[in-house]
């Protein structure tokens, strides 16, 4: 990852944000996208009235400042060196300052996949507003990823695609590395790898082990994960149950006792409640 400078040293060259965007079809259906672009924007008012939008994109501020609002009344200043995200579960909206020419690069992907980044918490739907900086590093190799998109065959798409999404995760990295850490972000990851390792363990444990109160601990968690700590263990439950029904002879019984079930009912109850099948027939698959 390179070096933090602080934005407000950093020179975009001109040559660097001439306007260009370009947009690719992902199969046939209206929900695969992928689209990268630098776009010049004037003039005041409402870039976008509070709509839900049917795609994902995460815009990156160059030049000029705006305003970020969401549907429950919140507004984020958006100043050069600033992103937001544009996501498809909620109502949105951003409105441009005109006393300066909007320049944005963005990364747009279809809902689907927008919305997995989010289930895997690689965006943070309680902060849509980060401070990137100006990366130069970063946004160059983002224009040479929108120009060889322009002509990629259809064939290398998928390759393309994966690159867009490393870039993106990149480019997040870099506000999660100017912003200060909370005083409990090493105790819920170390609380995620606990909740993998031991399913057996309690949840109220967990909390006193970070100095929390169940409840702050809980607040937390979901606020850092967009699932509650009870949501997550089911997850890496059901992660684990599926790896073992695909790699191990081990009975369906021995399975749900090793990962804290209090019977084999109560696991294939929720097996087929979240996969959509029994243990058993996940097996046979």
């Amino acid at each position: 990852m390179p070096s933090l400078t602080p934005f407000h040293d950093v020179s975009i060259p001109d040559s660097w944000l001439s306007p260009a965007a370009h947009h690719r079809s992902v199969g046939f259906g209206r929900r695969g996208a992928l689209s990268c672009g630098i776009v010049h924007k004037r003039g005041t008012g409402w870039d976008f009235a509070l709509h839900q939008p049917d795609h994902y994109s995460v815009v990156w501020c160059l030049r000029g400042h705006g305003r970020y609002h969401d549907s429950q009344g919140h507004t984020w200043e958006v100043r050069p060196g600033d992103l937001f995200f544009r996501l498809t579960d909620r109502q949105h909206g951003n409105e441009l300052d005109p006393h300066g020419q909007w320049v944005e690069a963005y990364i747009g992907f279809g809902a689907p996949l927008g919305q997995a980044l989010v289930d895997m918490g690689a965006i943070s739907a309680a902060a849509p507003v980060l401070t990137v900086g100006i990366d130069l590093v970063l946004l160059r190799t983002l224009i040479e990823y929108r120009d060889a998109l322009r002509d990629a065959p259809e064939r290398d798409l998928a390759l393309h695609l994966g690159r867009f999404v490393h870039l993106h995760q990149d480019i997040i990295a870099r506000a999660g590395q100017r912003a200060a850490k909370g005083p409990y972000e090493a105790s819920l990851d170390r609380a995620c790898q606990r909740l993998a390792r031991e399913p057996h363990i309690s949840l109220h444990h967990l909390a006193r082990e970070c100095g929390l109160s169940y409840e702050r601990f809980r607040k937390l968690f979901r606020e850092r994960l967009g699932v509650s700590p009870h949501e997550y263990r089911i997850r890496r439950r059901i992660d684990q149950a599926r790896t073992a029904l695909h790699t191990e002879e081990t009975s369906i019984q021995d399975i749900a006792t090793r990962l804290g079930y209090a019977n084999p009912f109560q696991f294939s109850a929720q097996f087929k409640r979240l996969v959509g099948m029994s243990p058993a027939a996940y097996r046979r698959r």
